[in-house]
């Protein structure tokens, strides 16, 4: 399980006032440029610690965000789920089956037709089972899912029609893990084979592109080689999930989420440590023939997401070293980091990120102050510019 995934589970927060200014205005960010395109955007507060991971929107006036919550009465984790109608977030009853219960990954279709994956567990990691949960246009219900062995979980999923969505992960047990890809096909979930490049593997994202190509990345550890963990790429035709050779720049690489502009443009975001630990952000790109290293802003950082609006816009999200925001933005020739807010004194973290058409972005991930809050959810808004 990757630190940074365990680091978000870790939070056990109380309730206080959410820091944030009325949308539209920036909030006086701690360490932000003023000169940021983005707004910060109020978000309701549980109670507990909140995290959100990934946002997914279908328009303007319809966006979903999910993630996790700290019930302070119960000690249990629950699933957090948030819509926006363009005027406010709140928010939306999901369910949640076990004492600890996650989601990783958000895809809407259509105002009445929303997916969210995760995992939910009883015995705190000795038992994790997938949890798919769907939304009708009126309520949030669970869906079975298969759970192939003990240790299963899912951390991203897109839909390409309301017969065919698809969601990625892991699935394992005694220190071995597969990757995990399972379709919904209108009626059931089923699990589809995928390859695997190591004795323990997971897929951490999954995006689809216009000609109809699924792209999935993740992280693997060797069995065998100079890599102490080595990215995960794969692919899908139409018929079967495909291998393909990825980029290990460094000791250790991670992949996390993909954006993909066509079936020769896709993006995928990361990170990456040398031997002495020292990390920075890694950024590949796949042009149709080979999957390779583009060059990222040395901000010693760890991107989560990416998501594109067409070959000249595209974006990533993650944290940097101090605890900060980081967005960055590809204009067709290079990566920039593009200044964003920072509303937590000690620390803020952005996890997923989504672009709509128009070139409207979502940003989410957490803040927190320091003070045994603990996390809050941080919505960053953008728009063409």
């Amino acid at each position: 399980m990757r630190a940074t995934l365990a680091a978000r589970w870790a939070v056990v927060a109380a309730l206080v006032a959410l820091l944030v200014t009325p949308q539209g205005a920036l909030a006086a960010p701690h360490g932000s440029a003023s000169t940021s395109i983005w707004t910060v955007v109020p978000s309701p507060d549980t109670g507990g610690g909140d995290d959100p991971v990934a946002v997914a929107a279908t328009s303007s006036t319809d966006a979903w965000l999910v993630g996790d919550r700290f019930d302070l009465s119960t000690n249990h984790y629950l699933t957090l789920i948030e819509h926006w109608n363009g005027t406010a977030w709140s928010v939306v009853p999901s369910p949640s089956p076990r004492s600890g219960n996650w989601l990783y990954g958000v895809a809407a279709i259509s105002p009445t037709d929303a997916w969210a994956v995760g995992f939910s567990d009883n015995s705190w990691w000795g038992n994790n089972k997938t949890l798919v949960e769907h939304w009708n246009g009126t309520s949030w219900c669970i869906l079975p899912s298969p759970s192939p062995k003990t240790e299963n979980e899912l951390f991203s999923v897109v839909a390409l029609a309301s017969n065919d969505v698809w969601a990625v992960g892991g699935t394992g047990s005694g220190g071995t893990k597969a990757t995990l890809v399972e379709h919904w096909n209108g009626s059931r979930w089923s699990v589809v084979p995928s390859p695997n490049v190591d004795s323990y593997n997971d897929l951490f994202g999954v995006k689809a592109d216009p000609q109809g190509g699924l792209w999935a990345v993740g992280t693997g550890v060797p069995d065998t080689g100079p890599q102490q963990w080595e990215t995960v790429a794969e692919h899908w035709d139409g018929t079967r999930w495909n291998l393909m050779s990825s980029a290990n720049p460094n000791v250790s690489n991670f992949l996390d989420r993909p954006a993909a502009v066509s079936s020769t443009d896709v993006w995928a975001v990361g990170h990456q440590y040398d031997a002495n630990y020292n990390e920075q952000s890694l950024i590949e790109h796949w042009d149709g023939k080979a999957w390779s290293v583009v060059a990222a802003p040395p901000t010693g950082a760890e991107l989560r997401t990416a998501a594109s609006v067409s070959s000249t816009d595209v974006w990533a999200v993650g944290t940097t070293l101090a605890g900060k925001t980081l967005t960055e933005r590809w204009n067709g020739s290079a990566w920039s980091v593009v200044a964003s807010p920072n509303v937590g004194t000690d620390f803020n973290s952005l996890e997923g990120v989504f672009a709509l058409p128009t070139g409207e972005v979502w940003a989410v991930g957490t803040y927190d102050n320091g003070d045994n809050s603990g996390s809050h959810a941080l919505i960053l808004h953008a728009k063409r510019g």
